[in-house]
């Protein structure tokens, strides 16, 4: 509803502005939630992954504020779950950012999807969930793509074999 919008707008607003500082993702996470926690409706949450990807070294640093956990695609196609995760943010004030926790990892050949629960909750026309491993089953056939064209086919995938969307189809992909 409205509520939900505004906390998203001001969550959304606070990252832009702490990000512009160059401080770590953890300490990105840890102000922001401590400003929402002051300002938001009671009961109101923003679950976010906030990373940084330094194209010199292709290491990606990432901390996870309640979010889905983010996926790793190594070279032989196979896929590890990360996850490490803090409380999402808005939910209680933090006496420092080390709850958010750090995970940094070399991504040369491999490759980092984020996403929402919007693509694993999609409803295929047998009345069931996607799931992360259904997810992972369209991203093994999309294997080899540019991660431009890898995102067009999963999203185009998932709309194809799905009877019901309940929320937004959002996928990051890096590496």
């Amino acid at each position: 509803g409205v509520n939900a919008g505004i906390v998203m707008a001001k969550a959304s607003t606070l990252f832009k502005i702490f990000s512009k500082q160059e401080l770590s993702s953890q300490e990105i996470l840890y102000e922001t939630n401590n400003e929402l926690v002051e300002t938001s409706v009671q009961g109101m949450f923003v679950t976010m992954i906030v990373g940084v990807y330094e194209l010199d070294s292709q290491t990606i640093t990432w901390a996870n504020a309640g979010h889905q956990p983010p996926l790793i695609r190594d070279q032989q196609g196979q896929f590890k779950e990360y996850t490490e995760s803090g409380l999402p943010v808005g939910v209680m004030k933090q006496k420092n950012a080390s709850v958010f926790v750090e995970t940094s990892l070399q991504l040369k050949d491999k490759r980092f999807f984020v996403f929402t629960d919007g693509i694993t909750e999609s409803i295929n026309h047998k009345g069931e969930e996607l799931g992360v491993k259904g997810l992972q089953e369209i991203l093994r056939k999309n294997n080899g793509l540019s991660p431009a064209k890898e995102v067009e086919k999963v999203v185009t995938t998932i709309q194809q074999i799905t009877k019901q969307l309940n929320d937004d189809l959002t996928l990051l992909v890096v590496g």
